[in-house]
């Protein structure tokens, strides 16, 4: 009688094993590659561990960009998962812990990859073509990136929300007329920024006319 039971829980399962843990979830998402380009949760199931990509969702979870979380999960075998996916997932039971987690920027923005997505008037911005990449990477004491079609190079400093870069340099090839319009106009106004903060992820830059620069991170 006992076989037959256990047979029986195992049947009523659809053969998914399950085991109860912890996983803690970092407070944004990161840019990753499954079938195709996606934003991956971070996650690890220890404090003292680096975070790793989850390509997943967690069943039931619904995640706030700048809240770090501590779960108690489901984990469960996918009896056919895809070619190229995992076979397991995860299932919330109940959220442990959640609070805002700590400005990354108290420090500067060193180390930080970010691309520009809107800007123009704070309460109207204009959204940047599609085709046209407009980046900025901060190093320790300089920044650099995609200026559209050229790349670009400055020194900044950067505190307390306070941001200040010195001349700018490019170099020199040319591109497409409407690609060259954005990239004018970003190098225009590069060395005219003053502000930064973190809202919702995302890089709010302020220049000294009162322009706004959205940045998503990379």
């Amino acid at each position: 009688m006992p076989l037959v039971m256990v047979w029986t829980l195992a049947a009523c399962n659809g053969n998914k094993s399950v085991n109860n843990k912890t996983v803690f979830v970092g407070p944004t998402k990161v840019n990753c590659v499954g079938v195709g380009p996606m934003k991956c949760l971070q996650i690890r199931y220890h404090p003292d561990e680096e975070w790793k990509m989850y390509y997943q969702d967690i069943d039931g979870f619904s995640h706030q960009e700048g809240v770090e979380y501590e779960l108690l999960v489901e984990e469960y075998v996918i009896p056919n998962p895809p070619a190229d996916g995992s076979n397991k997932g995860m299932k919330l039971i109940r959220i442990v812990n959640q609070a805002e987690a700590a400005n990354p920027f108290e420090e500067g923005l060193a180390n930080t990859s970010w691309r520009l997505k809107e800007w123009g008037d704070p309460a109207d911005l204009t959204e940047v073509p599609v085709d046209v990449e407009v980046t900025m990477e901060f190093e320790e004491e300089r920044v650099a990136g995609s200026a559209g079609c050229n790349r670009y190079f400055s020194s900044y400093t950067a505190s307390g929300g306070t941001l200040s870069l010195g001349p700018a340099g490019a170099t020199r090839k040319m591109c497409p007329p409407e690609i060259m319009e954005v990239e004018d106009k970003f190098l225009k106004d590069l060395e005219s920024l003053t502000g930064y903060e973190l809202e919702q992820g995302q890089l709010i830059l302020t220049t000294e006319a009162g322009m706004a620069w959205r940045l998503e991170r990379q």
